[in-house]
């Protein structure tokens, strides 16, 4: 988050946050739509704690993206230390996804789509 904040700062471009949100948006999607596909009946469903940390990360997003569509003076907040992102506990959503990972059976999942989750949490 602080990266691509710095570079919205530097560039006054904000299209790095864009595709980020959109590719977070994008596997809460696949989430959602495993959830319905394999456990939607199932009281201890793998799906749950993965996306309630995804939807952690594309609200921060959603924040920053806001700000920098807005125009809000966003090099004055980052330095004020009031972004969201700052000030939203980040370390801990990562590593409970990470956590939600290993405890929960991922083997009804794509390889692939496990490796980009942890590449998200990491």
């Amino acid at each position: 988050m602080d990266t691509l904040c710095q570079e919205y700062i530097h560039s006054g471009d904000y299209s790095g946050i864009w595709n980020v949100l959109s590719k977070v948006e994008e596997l809460e999607s696949r989430v959602r739509k495993l959830h319905w596909q394999q456990y939607w009946d199932d009281p201890e469903d793998p799906t749950k704690g993965i996306f309630e940390c995804i939807q952690s990360i594309s609200r921060v997003l959603e924040n920053l993206l806001t700000h920098a569509m807005e125009g809000v003076d966003m090099r004055g907040m980052y330095k004020r230390g009031v972004l969201l992102f700052q000030n939203y506990p980040l370390d801990a959503v990562y590593e409970h996804t990470v956590f939600c990972l290993m405890k929960n059976p991922t083997s009804a999942m794509n390889p692939a789509f496990v490796d980009f989750l942890m590449q998200i949490a990491s």
